[in-house]
C-alpha cells in the first residue's frame, strides 16, 4: 500500500490569558485587556461581559471581536470580562478579568458658615466629612477670597 500521512492539527489554546487591570477610580479610563491564543487556521475572539467572575452566562459585546479589549464602564463598581478564542480546531475560553472602578472621594457634609463673632472671639470648629475608596485624608486652606482655588495651606490642619 502507499503511505498514507495524518496531520493532526492543535486545538485552540490561550497561551497568554487575560489580566486583571489596577483599579481605577471613576470616570477614568480602564487599561486595555488582552489575551493571546494559538491554534489551526485563523483565530477570531469574542468578548464576554458578565455580572459574576464566571466564564459562563456573560454577555456578547457587539464588535469585540480582536485579541484586546477596553472597557468602557466609568461608574463605580465591580466588572468582569472574559474572551472567547476560536480556530479550525475548537475553542478556547481565558480566564476571567476582574475590573474595579471605585468610588471618586466626595464631600457627604460640607463646611458651614460659622455664626459672626466679634474679634478676639473664638470662631468654632469647622467640620466636613468626605466618601471614598480607601482612608480618607483632609488638608485644609484659608484663603482671602471666596474661592477654593489660590488659598494658603494651614499646617497640621489634616483632619476633618
Amino acid at each position: 500500500s502507499s503511505v498514507a500521512t495524518v496531520v493532526v492539527n492543535s486545538n485552540t489554546a490561550i497561551t497568554t490569558d487575560v489580566s486583571d487591570p489596577s483599579p481605577v477610580c471613576a470616570g477614568s479610563p480602564i487599561g486595555t485587556l488582552t489575551v493571546s491564543a494559538s491554534g489551526t487556521g485563523a483565530i477570531s475572539y469574542q468578548w464576554y461581559s458578565n455580572t459574576t467572575a464566571s466564564t459562563t452566562g456573560g454577555t456578547l459585546i457587539s464588535g469585540a471581536t480582536t485579541s484586546s479589549y477596553t472597557p468602557t464602564d466609568t461608574t463605580a463598581g465591580t466588572y468582569y470580562y472574559y474572551v472567547v478564542a476560536s480556530s479550525d480546531c475548537s475553542t478556547a475560553t481565558s480566564s476571567v478579568a476582574t475590573v474595579v472602578v471605585n468610588s471618586n472621594t466626595a464631600i457627604t457634609t460640607d463646611v458651614s458658615d460659622p455664626s459672626p463673632v466679634c474679634a478676639g472671639s473664638p470662631i468654632g470648629t469647622l467640620t466636613v466629612s468626605a466618601s471614598g475608596t480607601g482612608a480618607i485624608s483632609y488638608q485644609w486652606y484659608s484663603n482671602t477670597t471666596a474661592s477654593t482655588t489660590g488659598g494658603t495651606l494651614i499646617s497640621g490642619a489634616t483632619t476633618s
